[in-house]
């Protein structure tokens, strides 16, 4: 089991989605996972956000931030994992080192 769940949220940004994700890549621990929640983007194709090897979970309809926020609290609730943190963010923030 792994300690941490990072869900990442996205809507369109193309941009920024990119940045975010790299700089998951490039300090994830290995103890956490990766989940990535499209909140249905039409900017870029389901094969573009998929390249970073990370599960992704497209809904079929837009929800809005609240239910958004109240997914990703579910998804980590729910995960047969049972991991112990979760860490949540949107798709506009750049970790750092």
């Amino acid at each position: 089991m792994k300690d941490i769940l990072i869900i990442v949220s996205t809507f369109n940004r193309r941009d920024l989605t990119g940045v975010t994700l790299d700089s998951i890549a490039r300090c994830k621990s290995k103890a956490s996972d990766v989940l990535i929640l499209d909140d249905n983007s039409d900017q870029f194709p389901h094969e573009w956000i998929c390249r970073w090897g990370w599960p992704v979970e497209k809904r079929c309809t837009q929800i809005g931030v609240g239910r958004a926020a109240m997914a990703r609290y579910q998804r980590f609730v729910e995960s047969e994992e049972q991991y112990r943190y979760m860490c949540a963010v949107d798709n506009d923030l750049i970790f750092g080192a």
